[in-house]
């Protein structure tokens, strides 16, 4: 089973990727355990290392997904991390 974290300040946004997440797992026969977190603080505060994937979202606030990516990276830096956005 593969750990994915989505950091996602827009509920809709996280939805929608959960949703793709779920697709994708149904397709290929993978087992995910996805976890969403509303800001990037809330997910550093509980990140415990066992992600296998962070879907960050580029555009938060009071910290924004770089700054939130550089916190991570400062404690755990292999997990993969994929910036998202909706900026065109």
């Amino acid at each position: 089973m593969y750990k994915i974290a989505i950091v996602e300040d827009m509920p809709s946004e996280s939805a929608r990727l959960t949703a793709l997440l779920r697709r994708y797992a149904d397709e290929t026969e993978n087992q995910f355990y996805i976890m969403s977190y509303q800001s990037g603080q809330a997910f550093l505060d509980r990140y415990d290392g066992s992600c296998d994937l962070v879907l960050m979202d580029i555009q938060m606030t009071p910290l924004d997904g770089m700054e939130t990516a550089r916190c991570l990276r400062g404690f755990d830096d292999r997990v993969i991390l994929i910036f998202v956005t909706n900026m065109a």
